[in-house]
């Protein structure tokens, strides 16, 4: 009978504590993730206010475009690829050109490849709204009509003017649709 005794709460024992193990694994694992979770929200909050504070945003201007992110954000995952960008300013029917946005997607992630995040498109769209100011603050006034390179060069600031002209206006539309 001893022995039975011995086993039975050996076997208890043993059984209690790979449980108590098993839950604590749980517990630890959770809690890592969380502050993974946490660092990140942390270190995108960073980014955001520092572009916010190079471009002088005012804070209604950057919840409204955070707010504009979340519209876009379709799968509530806090980042934006290039194609689930696209599918929204189309159901939104604003004009687009698929290979600039694709082109942007890619130079700002060139380091990381990665979707973009709050703080990441909050900088798309000062730098959009930069260009288009600049543009319409310096024109096109210094081409020399003669000369092939520089007609080159004007055509790509024509073109770049452009995609950014249609970024800030999707930018404005997207602005006048959120709640």
């Amino acid at each position: 009978r001893f022995i039975l005794f011995f086993f039975f709460a050996t076997f208890i024992l043993v059984s209690a504590m790979v449980l108590v193990s098993a839950l604590v694994g749980i517990i630890v694992t959770s809690m890592q993730n969380a502050q993974a979770v946490v660092q990140q929200a942390l270190e995108e909050k960073r980014r955001a206010d520092e572009t916010s504070e190079y471009f002088k945003f005012k804070e209604t201007s950057v919840e409204a475009t955070v707010k504009i992110f979340e519209i876009l954000d379709a799968g509530f995952t806090g980042a934006l690829t290039p194609e689930v960008l696209l599918e929204k300013m189309h159901v939104l029917d604003i004009p687009t050109n698929d290979a600039f946005v694709h082109r942007a997607f890619a130079i700002a992630n060139k380091m990381t490849d990665k979707p973009f995040d709050r703080a990441d498109f909050l900088l798309l769209v000062g730098l959009a709204e930069r260009a288009v100011m600049l543009q319409e603050q310096f024109g096109d006034d210094i081409v020399n009509q003669g000369d092939e390179s520089a007609s080159e060069e004007h055509m790509d600031r024509s073109r770049s003017r452009f995609l950014s002209r249609r970024l800030a206006v999707a930018t404005s539309k997207l602005k006048a649709h959120a709640p």
